[in-house]
């Protein structure tokens, strides 16, 4: 073929193709789909790269772009902060550029921000101030500062906190020395530097400790698992099918191991996992399954001792006293028995150094291994859930999974076909996160294996074929890397809530899905 006739079916071929990427512009398949298709964001990436300049790919992107920059408005506008950042994150892939982009993102910033100190406000009126179920006034302002380190509305609020216990305390230092002890433990959480603090912690008979005030480190706003259509049509509720639940579940019958060693600073329990092969990852035949799941047959595992359950808030703060795991959409993630969120790889490691300096070099703790990860998960099970495939009616009784509760807030696209992009038809009895071990274990009593959060693993990411190796070794800290996390969480579709599924994070990153459990060498 000469080069005049190549040129031409070349122009040919991009101009078919184009046409396709219109057409997934107007079905408004446009950076996600729910069946797997291709979208209209990479059918035009696909132009750019065998012609850079094509001006029709460009602006496809562009009004892809603009989409994205509507809803994203539209969404502040109603103040549905989940859609808001879910946009925000789409428009960012697609028009990193984009000048509207740093201004949507500091106005969806600064509607977060007031939004909050509305409530906070509402906390303080209320006198919940530092205790009570659910958020306080003093979680809520530490939550503003992690937005907008510098926000004066929340350092005042915190120093109103701050003289309100101390006004209580000097109440009752005569009257009631153990409630102005209380009052003034309270004051040193919330200002250690104030000028009063010391004197009343000495009438009162506690030790004096030299604090300074805790740094506020900022933090990008959450972003939410894409959960919602690019036409911006949640699932309407009502149209839901009603649940009859079968009879429970009955415990699992745990495999026959050494006795449970329990951890006595954090009072982490940890279960000898035996050793032994398995396949890794998932069959081409399994439901919901992801290209980046490849088989690997007879994949071997030495033993190891792993935690029962993820790290919890209570846990994590005997390690860092100040770590606050927030809230989603109104709801606390930061109560004491909840996992801890928000940790980054970096953070999670810190605490098993932190374990591992303990112990002074008698025991190691660290995080698993993908390959480590899933073995423990599975227990000894083919399936893609502990429980049975064939009882999946049963997953509320041995996760927190997406279901129909967390679908009240997270609206995935086609309940009807929720094994692959829905929700779990059951009610697992909560919205967000739920307090560690409240569900059945799998069978070497591990619990919250899937759902809950997602865990981190010191395993890189690795999409090959031939990902075994990799998956069973840690990878140290890499700038711009990613790490394998596994497990799913609550307000995940039920197709990641699989010991086969994976997915890479960046080793930063800290949000509200993402938590972590331990092995002891």
């Amino acid at each position: 073929m000469n080069s005049v006739a190549q040129a031409a079916d070349t122009s040919t071929t991009l101009t078919t193709q184009l046409a396709r990427c219109q057409a997934h512009v107007a079905a408004q398949r446009l950076l996600t789909d729910t069946q797997g298709r291709e979208t209209a964001y990479d059918c035009y990436r696909d132009v750019l790269q065998q012609d850079s300049e094509n001006a029709a790919a460009k602006a496809g992107l562009q009004t892809i772009a603009e989409h994205y920059q509507h809803w994203t408005r539209q969404a502040l506008a109603q103040q549905q902060w989940t859609k808001a950042a879910l946009y925000l994150e789409r428009l960012a892939k697609v028009a990193p550029d984009s000048p509207a982009l740093h201004s949507l993102h500091q106005q969806y910033r600064q509607q977060q921000v007031d939004n909050l100190l509305t409530s906070c406000q509402a906390h303080q009126a209320a006198k919940r101030l530092m205790t009570g179920v659910g958020e306080t006034a003093y979680s809520c302002y530490r939550h503003v500062l992690k937005l907008d380190t510098d926000n004066a509305k929340a350092k005042a609020g915190l120093a109103a906190i701050a003289e309100q216990y101390y006004t209580w305390a000097t109440a009752k230092l005569s009257q009631d020395p153990a409630q102005a002890k209380s009052y003034v433990e309270r004051l040193a959480v919330v200002a250690p530097n104030h000028p009063e603090l010391a004197r009343l912690q000495t009438q009162l008979g506690l030790t004096v400790q030299a604090q300074s005030t805790p740094t506020v480190v900022e933090q990008a706003a959450p972003v939410a698992e894409t959960a919602l259509a690019d036409n911006n049509t949640p699932t309407d509720a009502s149209a839901m099918p009603t649940v009859v639940m079968p009879t429970p579940a009955t415990p699992p019958k745990l495999r026959k191991l050494e006795q449970p060693w329990l951890e006595d600073l954090t009072g982490l329990q940890f279960v000898h996992i035996p050793k032994g092969c398995f396949d890794f990852g998932s069959p081409k035949t399994e439901q919901g399954r992801f290209s980046d799941e490849a088989l690997v047959p007879e994949l071997c595992v030495k033993s190891f001792w792993l935690s029962d359950s993820e790290v919890s808030n209570a846990q994590y703060r005997l390690f860092r006293a100040e770590h606050y795991s927030q809230h989603y959409l109104g709801q606390s993630l930061d109560q004491a028995q909840q996992p801890v969120v928000y940790v980054s790889l970096a953070d999670a490691q810190a605490f098993a150094d932190w374990l591992t300096r303990y112990y002074k070099g008698q025991f190691h703790f660290r995080l698993p291994t993908e390959a480590e990860w899933e073995y423990a998960a599975r227990a000894g099970s083919a399936q893609a859930h502990y429980w049975g495939d064939d009882k999946l009616y049963h997953a509320c009784q041995f996760a927190n999974t997406h279901d129909l509760n967390s679908l009240q807030n997270n609206p995935f696209d086609e309940f009807s076909d929720w094994q692959k992009n829905g929700a779990f038809p059951c009610d697992d009895g909560f919205a967000v996160t739920a307090p560690v071990k409240q569900f059945y274990p799998n069978a070497f009593g591990l619990y919250d294996m899937l759902g809950n959060v997602w865990e981190w693993t010191c395993s890189a990411y690795d999409p090959s074929q031939h990902r075994g190796e990799t998956a069973q070794r840690c990878n140290d800290l890499l700038p711009a890397d990613k790490r394998v996390i596994k497990g799913g969480a609550w307000n995940f579709r039920s197709r990641f809530i699989r010991a086969a599924a994976r997915y890479p994070e960046p080793i930063s990153k800290q949000t509200h899905y993402l938590g972590f459990r331990l092995v002891r060498e």
